[in-house]
């Protein structure tokens, strides 16, 4: 799928595949107490209700 926003790189289709070795050498990694307070809060767990 194509992204294309006329208002950036003059409307070439962004292409995230291209980027994504990148986003994921330098995104922030989340310690194992994040996902275990969203555990806890049963935020993202199976019949968790959108608030």
């Amino acid at each position: 799928m194509a992204i294309i926003n006329k208002d950036f790189d003059n409307g070439k289709p962004f292409d995230f595949g291209k980027t994504s070795a990148d986003y994921a050498k330098f995104r922030d990694i989340y310690p194992a107490e994040f996902y275990e307070k969203l555990a806890e809060l049963k935020i993202g767990t199976a019949g968790a209700e959108n608030p």
